[in-house]
């Protein structure tokens, strides 16, 4: 889950840095965006441990008022057209299909408002189903969840 968290910054980080690549920029400068943001999940869904299933139903301020400790944040690194980032998801996501999970699908639209040369406002909408199983009967371990919910964000450039 966590890993795919890191997808939301990352696509907050693009969409910042998507202004900057349309700017005359040095080819052999590096260009760094950080992204710390945060997102108001809710979760639905099913999960099984050991075989014993129950149903997940929490809101945001159920998950913020159990949250002991959380962070997100991303880190793009770009010189002239070459670029790192600590994940490659963009937007939409649709995978799974046996390989990891049976079915996994992702749906990320953000918005990016200026707030001055170097930094922007992230605003967006976040849809993250997962639907993976293993095992049976007492070794079942089973997570079909979807969390969603709203991201906002500031991107900083350097």
């Amino acid at each position: 889950m966590t890993v795919r968290i890191s997808a939301l910054l990352l696509a907050c980080a693009l969409v910042a840095s998507a202004a900057t690549g349309a700017r005359a920029q040095s080819a052999d400068a590096w260009k760094v965006t950080v992204v710390p943001c945060m997102m108001g999940a809710a979760m639905s869904g099913t999960t099984a441990v050991a075989g014993q299933e129950v149903t997940v139903d929490m809101s945001a301020s159920d998950i913020f008022s159990n949250l002991q400790f959380g962070a997100m944040g991303m880190v793009v690194a770009r010189k002239g057209s070459w670029g790192g980032g600590g994940d490659a998801q963009v937007y939409t996501e649709i995978g799974g299909f046996g390989v990891g999970s049976t079915f996994t699908w992702q749906v990320f639209p953000t918005l990016g408002f200026s707030l001055s040369k170097r930094a922007s406002l992230e605003l967006g909408y976040r849809w993250l189903d997962i639907d993976y199983e293993t095992g049976e009967n007492t070794t079942l371990f089973k997570y079909d969840v979807l969390t969603q919910g709203p991201i906002v964000g500031f991107a900083f450039r350097f």
